[in-house]
């Protein structure tokens, strides 16, 4: 898909999920590969004409035994779509990524406790409160 053909595809708000090619990051913790991720920037930004960035908070299955206060717990009942299974939403690995990296959308999330629980989780990681 060439530059700007995403923004005619679709529109995309904050709580959106799509499915974003992180790229391969061998022996690393950072997550990678194509997978669900919550945008998380304003959709004013994510809608500008020629903006080619939306940020992006990645989410995983794998649940770990210490859960971290940048981890939000997505259910399927809290997204009106598609969600696989029950998913981990890691606010710690918030990443801009290029709309052309965007493979396509499968949702929003329609929780707003759980849209507040990812905003406290993004001020808690850049120590805003």
């Amino acid at each position: 898909m060439k530059g700007g053909e995403m923004d005619k595809i679709f529109k995309l708000n904050k709580g959106d999920i799509i499915y974003v090619d992180l790229g391969h990051h061998s022996d690393s913790s950072v997550q990678s590969g194509k997978r669900p991720c919550v945008v998380v920037s304003c959709d004013t930004d994510n809608n500008i004409n020629g903006n080619p960035i939306v940020n992006v908070c990645p989410c995983t299955t794998k649940y770990e035994k210490k859960k971290r206060r940048t981890h939000v717990l997505l259910r399927e009942d809290d997204v009106e779509g598609y969600l696989m299974k029950a998913s981990l939403i890691l606010v710690e690995q918030l990443v801009p990524v290029d709309k052309k990296m965007i493979v396509g959308k499968t949702g929003r999330i329609i929780s707003r406790d759980v849209m507040d629980r990812i905003d406290k989780a993004i001020q808690y990681r850049f120590a805003l409160i």
